[in-house]
């Protein structure tokens, strides 16, 4: 077994969502690579720390104080004595012509980013009808019309689909990967963006 399969099967074999005979595969190799071994150790570490964690976060007592006292409204009373308010007006700080400037800068690089991360997705993206990988984790998932025992391609435009028993994993181009569980549908389809060309 490769390096490469076992680590696209960590995440699954750590929550305990991998078939049995992978499970297997998985521990007999990380029993004998120390690279598989360190990294499923990190997610293990990793898993542990997160179940630790506290489920719900309550706020301060004194949020709202906090919240109301950045605020300012205007009040003015009417002829029955009501308060009406006039509109709510933040309190924020005073921002110099350098405080513009390095907002201006810091958004023309996050605009800068998002044009190279298209030009990057346009290139290894789907859009050249290369496919996405499908790997089995259990059962024998079907792409269009094929059986899929251990690996195949998901074309745009085909249907992958799981029945009761099966599972499988779909490497999403160079973005990560996305379990489908049992009794599943997915369909591949190619958006055309209105983005103007790079």
């Amino acid at each position: 077994m490769k390096c490469a399969d076992v680590a696209k099967w960590l995440d699954d074999f750590v929550d305990g969502n991998l078939a049995p005979d992978r499970a297997r595969a998985v521990r007999e190799h990380t029993a004998s690579c120390l690279e598989c071994a360190a990294e499923l150790a990190a997610l293990e570490a990793l898993r542990e720390t997160t179940m630790q964690l506290s489920r719900e976060i309550e706020p301060v007592d004194d949020l709202w104080q906090e919240i109301e006292a950045g605020l300012f409204c205007r009040i003015e009373y009417g002829r029955e004595g009501r308060s009406r308010v006039y509109g709510w007006v933040w309190r924020g700080p005073k921002w110099s012509a350098a405080g513009y400037a390095w907002r201006l800068a810091a958004t023309a690089a996050v605009v800068l980013l998002v044009v190279a991360g298209v030009r990057e997705w346009r290139s290894h993206g789907v859009v050249g009808g290369a496919g996405w990988e499908v790997t089995s984790l259990q059962g024998e998932p079907v792409v269009g019309a094929r059986g899929v025992s251990d690996k195949g391609t998901l074309q745009p435009g085909e249907w992958l689909e799981t029945d009761a028993a099966s599972r499988a994993r779909i490497d999403v181009a160079n973005i990560g990967h996305v379990t489908v569980g049992p009794a599943s549908a997915l369909r591949l389809k190619i958006l055309t963006c209105m983005l103007p060309p790079l």
